[in-house]
């Protein structure tokens, strides 16, 4: 049955000679994996384009309850992008950011709530402004929230990594945030707009919520886009 849905690209996968494997992040079917045929074909028309990571794409899609793998009817690009591929911050951001869906987001049924911010975070990075330094600890932090293990600010000197709170003793434990790194965290929840840490402290804060996602999603990994956003970010 044909389906029109919206749909994020996450990775494209080379598939025998002409055709690619492509995984989609779908506003109505959640994670799905859709086999196109012909796109690398010399009569394709640069159709490959379409299915470049971080594309917002229209689609029409087969869909039914079983089966892993289905096949896309129609595909055109929903939003043209402007900036974010052609910049070398934001086309880093966004691969931070496909690289966090595709790790943190398993389901294959619709969370329209997590897909609208998701869709909205790219729209957001393809205009000029913001503060680009920052937005993808505080992508992660609204992501945890759809997700199920939001981070919670209050009192305490140590945020414990385990418990997603602050505590005012050192945990028992080796997952959490020594005393300074949990005051430049809880600025960041704060969602201060005049917190401005230093390269050092932005490098800790998103290797913690990093560890804060493997420690609550299992099988999230290592994560390889943080080399790249390191050295582009590190003034």
């Amino acid at each position: 049955m044909l389906h029109h849905t919206k749909g994020i690209v996450l990775r494209t996968t080379p598939y025998s000679e002409s055709s690619v494997v492509v995984l989609v992040y779908t506003e109505k079917f959640g994670r799905q994996t859709y086999i196109i045929n012909g796109v690398r074909s010399a009569r394709s028309k640069g159709k490959s384009a379409l299915y470049q990571h971080g594309n917002l794409l229209d689609m029409v899609v087969y869909h039914k309850e079983t089966g892993d793998i289905f096949r896309v009817s129609e595909a055109s690009i929903a939003h043209a992008y402007t900036l974010a591929p052609f910049d070398i911050v934001r086309s880093s951001i966004m691969l931070f950011l496909v690289e966090l869906m595709t790790r943190a987001i398993s389901e294959t049924e619709a969370n329209e709530e997590l897909f609208r911010f998701c869709w909205q975070a790219f729209l957001q990075l393809d205009r000029p402004g913001g503060q680009l330094s920052l937005y993808p600890h505080r992508y992660m932090l609204i992501m945890s929230r759809y997700l199920g293990f939001e981070p919670h600010s209050g009192p305490g000197h140590f945020f414990d990594m385990l418990e997603g709170h602050f505590s005012d003793s050192i945990p028992r434990h080796t997952h959490y945030m020594e005393a300074e790194l949990s005051s430049a965290f809880r600025s960041l929840l704060s969602d201060d707009t005049q917190f401005r840490p230093t390269a050092n402290t932005r490098r800790s804060l998103l290797h913690y919520l990093i560890i804060y996602y493997q420690l609550h999603l299992s099988g999230f990994g290592k994560m390889h886009s943080p080399d790249i956003l390191e050295e582009v970010l590190r003034d």
